[in-house]
């Protein structure tokens, strides 16, 4: 306001503050405010390495590497940075069908499309019974799939195919919570960018697909690998941990009668060495 009455009347800045009834002093402040730029810069590779987290949670993440800052700072700093999580617009997206083993969640297959039809959901099913090599072992129990009430989920494709479909309950999303952990985990490892082609997404997904089935150790599945539990191989894993702890066990009791064998007296006081130094010291 009051530059524009100085450049509407061509007054000085002192008149300008008198008209509109304004204190000079508000017009002459200067901040005085540190510039944070090592705050800044651990912030930025905070949000960098954690595309999802909002300053709430980044400030935790501040706090826990010993910083001591308040959390309006931290979303003060976090709006100048322009660090806010986007929301995705309105434009034209990919969605995905993914197939999740539900007993290791093992990820047998996920398919990226522009478009999420009836005829969409069938034939990924498919690529999972191709790739899962179901129609070359002989099955006790008849296949289940479960899944969202979605009208690609309902139409009739699915009614023809042997099995037992099974769907989640309204309004329980605890029902199908082991593949939204899924979504989730995947939107926190691939970066939050607009993607303008289909096959650049379809690599950074296959990326994630191959960390999540052979490298993600999960703590629910006794600490091994979802493609372990899937592939059959968990018990021989187990049993190679038990004996490398088996083993470390008996070289720290080994050890242990060592020293206490070296320092015990026999045939009449003896001590080590060391303890003698030490004792001779005292004397």
């Amino acid at each position: 306001m009051v530059l524009h009455f100085q450049a509407l009347d061509d007054v000085s800045q002192r008149r300008a503050c008198r008209i509109i009834e304004a204190d000079r002093t508000s017009m002459r402040y200067q901040s005085r405010r540190d510039d944070d730029a090592d705050l800044r810069d651990k912030l930025r590779a905070l949000a960098q390495e954690r595309h999802r987290f909002g300053y709430r949670r980044l400030h935790i993440l501040l706090c826990r590497d010993g910083m001591i800052i308040y959390r309006k700072k931290t979303q003060r700093l976090d709006r100048e940075e322009g660090l806010t999580v986007r929301r995705r617009k309105g434009r034209k997206r990919a969605v995905g069908t993914t197939i999740l083993d539900d007993c290791s969640r093992y990820t047998v297959r996920q398919k990226l499309c522009t478009t999420m039809r009836a005829e969409d959901v069938p034939d990924t099913f498919e690529l999972a019974l191709e790739a899962s090599g179901y129609g070359h072992v002989h099955v006790l129990h008849k296949r289940r799939l479960l899944s969202n009430n979605g009208s690609s989920y309902v139409a009739s494709e699915l009614a023809d195919k042997n099995m037992k479909h099974v769907r989640s309950a309204l309004f329980h999303p605890q029902t199908r919570s082991k593949i939204k952990r899924w979504h989730q985990i995947l939107k926190n490892r691939i970066p939050l960018e607009h993607y303008y082609r289909l096959g650049r997404l379809e690599t950074q997904v296959e990326a994630f697909v191959e960390y999540y089935n052979h490298q993600r150790h999960r703590e629910s599945l006794k600490s091994v690998t979802p493609a372990h539990v899937y592939f059959g191989s968990t018990e021989s894993i187990i049993k190679q941990r038990a004996g490398f702890k088996r083993k470390k066990i008996e070289q720290r009791r080994l050890h242990h009668r060592k020293i206490a064998a070296y320092y015990q007296p026999t045939n009449g006081i003896k001590y080590s060495p060391v303890l003698q130094r030490d004792m001779s010291a005292i004397i």
